[in-house]
C-alpha cells in the first residue's frame, strides 16, 4: 500500500557512513544500525536522538510499487518502487545516499547525491528503483544518509509486504477521501485496473486511462486531454475524478464532474456507455491547493518528474491508471 511510513533514526559520526557506503554495489551487504555499537566504529548511536523529531520534514517517507507486481499470478514480479523523501537539499545538511535492502541487508540499489542535486522546490530528487523482483512476504528497507557537518543521520524505513499501490483512502487529502473510501460494486477501496488484472469483466476498451498532453511549461504547467472511459450510465456509474500523478502519487493537477454534468470541452455525456468526450487537466491552482490543503511537500510539479500518472475513475468499479514517460 502506497502512502508515509515513519523512520527510525540513528545519529553517528560521518567517517563511519562514508566507510559503509564507499563499498556498496548490488548485492554487497549493507551494515544493519543495531549492529554499529559492536563494530566499535560510531561514536554514537541512537533510535531517538534528542534533536530529532519523529514527526519532522524528513522523518517520513513517501513510497508507490507499481510494475508486474501481483500476489496471485504466475508472472514474475518485475516491479518499480518510487521514493519521495521529504528533505531540502543545503549546503550544510543534504541526502548524500539512498539505498534499498532486502530484509537481509542486502543492497538491491543505491544512489548518491551532492547539495547541487535537487528538484525545483530544492527537495531531493525522486528515487526510484526500477525492474526488481520483489516477494509478498517479504519485507524491504530504504536507508537514507542526511550529512549534517561532521556527523550523519541515518534514515530507516521498513516496506513490510510490499503490493502494489492504490489511490486509497489513507493516501489521499481529506476533502478527496471520502470520495475514495469505496466503489459502488463489491465496495473495494482505490483498486486500480490495468491490462493485467481486473476484479470486473469489463475489459480494456472501456477501463483504461487515456491522456494526450497538449502542453507542458517551463513554469510547470501542463494541460492533458484526458479521455472519459465511457458515458454516463447513471447516478452512481459514472466518469468522476481525472487526475494527473506524480511518480509517488502527488496530486500535480486534477477535476472532479458531478453525475450528468458536461465536461469543460463541452460535450454532453448523458445516457451512453459508450466512448463519450475527454476532459482537460491542467496543474493545481492556488484556489485548488487551499482547498485541499496541500502542503508545499504534498504537491507534485511536473518538471521534477521523469513520468506523470493519468488516472480516471468510474464510481461504480474501477479506478484506471497509464504512466506518460517525460524523459
Amino acid at each position: 500500500m502506497n502512502g508515509k511510513i515513519k523512520s527510525k533514526i540513528y545519529k553517528m559520526d560521518r567517517r563511519f557512513m562514508l566507510k559503509a557506503t564507499g563499498l556498496l554495489s548490488v548485492g554487497s551487504q549493507f551494515v544493519n544500525p543495531s549492529s554499529l555499537m559492536a563494530m566499535g566504529e560510531c561514536e554514537m548511536v541512537s533510535d531517538i536522538p534528542t534533536d530529532v523529531k519523529a514527526l519532522a520534514p524528513g522523518s517520513s517517507l513517501q513510497y508507490w510499487v507499481d510494475g508486474i507486481h501481483f500476489q496471485s499470478s504466475t508472472l514474475k514480479s518485475r516491479a518499480n518502487i518510487s521514493c519521495f523523501l521529504d528533505v531540502k537539499q543545503k549546503i550544510d545538511e543534504f541526502v548524500e545516499s539512498v539505498v534499498l535492502t532486502d530484509s537481509s541487508n542486502k543492497v538491491i540499489g543505491a544512489y548518491y547525491y551532492d547539495a547541487s542535486t535537487k528538484m525545483s522546490t530544492e527537495h531531493v530528487p525522486f528515487v526510484i528503483f526500477e525492474n526488481i523482483e520483489l516477494d509478498h512476504l517479504q519485507s524491504y528497507r530504504v536507508f537514507y544518509v542526511v550529512k549534517k557537518g561532521t556527523e550523519s543521520l541515518l534514515y530507516l524505513h521498513e516496506i513490510a509486504n510490499p503490493a502494489r499501490s492504490s489511490m486509497n483512502s489513507h493516501f489521499l487529502p481529506e476533502i478527496i477521501r471520502q470520495d475514495f473510501v469505496q466503489f459502488v460494486y463489491e465496495k473495494t477501496p482505490g483498486l486500480l485496473t490495468n491490462p493485467f488484472q481486473f476484479y470486473t469483466h469489463n475489459g480494456i476498451n472501456t477501463h483504461s486511462a487515456k491522456g494526450h498532453i497538449l502542453d507542458i511549461g517551463s513554469d510547470g504547467s501542463i494541460k492533458v486531454d484526458m479521455e472519459l472511459m465511457h458515458g454516463d450510465a447513471h447516478k452512481n456509474h459514472y466518469m468522476r475524478y481525472f487526475m494527473i500523478l506524480d511518480p509517488v502519487g502527488r496530486i500535480v493537477g486534477y477535476v472532479k464532474r458531478d453525475w450528468n454534468e458536461t465536461t469543460n470541452k463541452g460535450t454532453a455525456l448523458t445516457g451512453s456507455k459508450g466512448k463519450a468526450g475527454s476532459m482537460i487537466v491542467e496543474q493545481l491552482t492556488p484556489a485548488q491547493i487551499t482547498q485541499l490543503g496541500l502542503t508545499e511537500s504534498q504537491i507534485g510539479n511536473v518538471n521534477d518528474a521523469t513520468f506523470l500518472r493519468f488516472a480516471t475513475e468510474d464510481i461504480f468499479d474501477a479506478l484506471a491508471m497509464s504512466v506518460y514517460r517525460l524523459a
